[in-house]
């Protein structure tokens, strides 16, 4: 297969570039990232450190093959001091993102326990939302093709788990 696609590499941040064939048998290129960036072309920096508070923190990507799939987004019994990253990419041209909880329950207004929604991968990054107190089934959506959920706990009190759904929405 030729590599001439790659000339000049179109992949940001060290990634790889590689041809590939799409469906229709052309030679395409695929940008494989290295494991602090993510995107069609590694655009996307992801570099936090992650613990293992948190069931399923990383990146998940939205795409044609996967957008009929549910992504769960589980938040523990409240450890204390608690940091966990979720990064969620959608490749689709169309539809929203949609995260709901069915019982949202954090520490009310002037806590320290909240979850975000940032349009980016940092804390600097602008804020789409920000979730406190208890709230009970909660639904919120964006059509933003890259953000971060944040889950962020003091050590004050201790809230009971909660588990959100992410899923995409033609």
């Amino acid at each position: 297969m030729s590599t001439l696609i790659c000339d000049p590499d179109p992949c940001r941040n060290n990634g790889k570039c590689l041809p590939v064939r799409n469906i229709h048998k052309q030679v395409v290129y695929e940008c494989k990232c290295t494991a602090r960036y993510s995107g069609d072309i590694c655009q996307h920096y992801i570099g936090r450190s992650l613990t293992d508070q948190c069931h399923g923190q990383g990146l998940f990507v939205f795409n044609e093959d996967n957008k009929d799939e549910t992504k769960k987004i589980v938040i523990p019994y409240n450890d204390f001091y608690m940091n966990c990253w979720w990064f969620i990419s959608n490749t689709l041209d169309t539809g929203h993102l949609e995260l709901s909880f069915s019982n949202f329950k954090s520490e009310s207004a002037g806590g320290t326990d909240y979850l975000l929604i940032l349009k980016g991968p940092s804390t600097s990054s602008p804020q789409l939302y920000n979730l406190y107190g208890t709230l009970g089934a909660k639904k919120i959506t964006w059509t933003d093709s890259f953000v971060s959920i944040v889950w962020r706990t003091d050590g004050r009190y201790n809230i009971s788990p909660m588990t959100g759904y992410l899923r995409y929405k033609p």
